[in-house]
């Protein structure tokens, strides 16, 4: 048995984390070092142990109070593991974040340092700042929004690593995709991995020029790592100020590979909203545009809402509770969309189960038979359930 020596070491009481042959990651972010300083351990165990106290003998620990405080633990397939400390502090450093690859079979053990990690080097660099993303290749992304670059704020950096020998070092333009102006925060929502171990990244808060808050999502390719300022050369990105391309869930992978992009914001900020369909071996370039993309009719639709779900067959389905049915506000609507190609359109009977009472939005409920590829939608306000099979172009409904 794992256990702490220290009342309040709280063993394992972090973000734990299962690998491939079956052992466990226990991670203890209150864990005391022999001063009782809360620093934080990440530990290795499997069925041979160890067993007893948790000690810089047997584990990953942190140097400083509150080095681990909200670390994780990605889990790769070759059996290596990610911790992420973004609060981690860089010698007199505060909160510079680190990101340490640890590898079988013995995993981390010792003091957290920058010389074998992917570490930070500016005050509230946060390295890490979410679980590492793990690539279909085997490879890992670590994402680092509020990376300072040369005193400029919160840029953000988006760090590609190797899964067998990792990343280590400062976080750098050399080795990182990275945002160009104050508070652009490169990779905020979040690193999505698509098909062949290829990647993108969504930067909702970037600015084009003095356009503030355009946003953008990056496409990078498998196999190298995807550096240099972002730009629109090999991005989907907004065209207004507040389009905010890539916010809320950013993108989502689909079961083919493929990716869908999230806008709600787009056209001004609170406006129509739309989502894009994006080839995972490809990607999509260009402005968010009806041409290019699934979009809301007006202000505050906010497609595609808070829900894309990515269904078995490669399809999605995205709720839209804040649209308005006519005079109805906030009626809503669920959709299902092909993710075979470009999806273009509007919400409709074709393609959607519209609400039909006002405020019922919120409280559509649906679920989805991949086999029939049908959707069923229940309606509570209405007393319905509504059935819709697109290609068949049939709306069924019944009580």
């Amino acid at each position: 048995m794992l256990t702490g020596t220290t009342p309040g070491d709280a063993t394992g009481s972090g973000a734990n984390a299962a690998l491939m042959d079956g052992r466990l990651v226990v991670v203890s972010p209150s864990w005391r070092d022999a001063l009782g300083n809360p620093v934080g351990a990440a530990t290795l165990v499997g069925i041979d142990g160890p067993f007893g106290p948790v000690s810089e003998a047997n584990s990953l620990v942190g140097v400083h109070v509150g080095d681990f405080h909200e670390a994780t633990v990605a889990a790769l397939d070759n059996g290596n593991y990610v911790v992420n400390t973004p609060y981690w502090d860089n010698g007199t450093i505060a909160n510079a974040g680190a990101s340490t690859l640890c590898t079988q079979p013995a995993g981390c053990v010792g003091l957290l340092s920058g010389v074998f990690s992917l570490a930070g080097a500016a005050v509230d660099d946060r390295v890490g700042w979410a679980k590492a993303s793990v690539l279909l290749d085997g490879s890992y992304v670590v994402a680092s929004p509020y990376w300072s670059n040369a005193g400029i704020p919160a840029v953000g950096a988006v760090t590609w690593c190797d899964g067998g020998t990792g990343c280590a070092g400062p976080v750098s333009l050399a080795n990182s995709l990275i945002g160009a102006s104050p508070w652009d925060i490169v990779g905020s929502a979040g690193v999505e991995a698509v098909a062949d171990g290829n990647y993108v990244v969504s930067s909702p808060y970037w600015d084009d020029g003095a356009t503030a808050d355009a946003g953008l999502v990056t496409f990078c390719e498998a196999g190298t790592a995807c550096t240099g300022p972002v730009d629109v050369t090999r991005s989907l990105h907004g065209s207004a100020t507040n389009d905010s391309v890539g916010w809320r869930e950013g993108s989502v992978r689909l079961s083919n590979g493929n990716y869908v992009v999230s806008s709600s914001h787009w056209q001004g900020g609170g406006g129509a909203g739309a989502v894009t369909w994006a080839n995972g071996r490809r990607g999509a370039t260009g402005a968010v545009s009806p041409a290019n993309s699934f979009v809301g009719t007006s202000m505050d639709d906010s497609v595609p809402g808070p829900q894309i779900m990515a269904v078995a067959n490669g399809n999605f389905i995205v709720r839209t509770p804040t649209r308005d049915n006519g005079v109805l506000p906030r009626a809503g609507a669920v959709t299902l969309l092909r993710g075979t190609g470009t999806v273009t359109g509007t919400i409709d009977a074709r393609n959607s189960v519209i609400g039909e009472v006002a405020d019922e939005g919120d409280r559509l409920a649906f679920a989805y038979e991949a086999s029939r590829d049908e959707l069923l939608v229940g309606k509570p306000a209405e007393n319905v359930v509504v059935r819709l099979r697109i290609d068949a172009l049939f709306v069924g409904r019944f009580d």
